[in-house]
């Protein structure tokens, strides 16, 4: 999750741009990483 803090705010730039929506883009690809972070880890 560190590097979506980081990368927060380049949305506008690749890989997001590669997308129709690269704000949607983005936000489905750091919502899925936080479910799967937050499994990794029991809660």
């Amino acid at each position: 999750m560190e590097q979506f803090r980081a990368i927060d705010g380049y949305i506008d730039s690749a890989p997001w741009t590669y997308a129709g929506d690269p704000l949607q883009r983005y936000v489905e690809v750091r919502d899925y990483c936080a479910v799967q972070v937050r499994e990794a880890a029991g809660a």
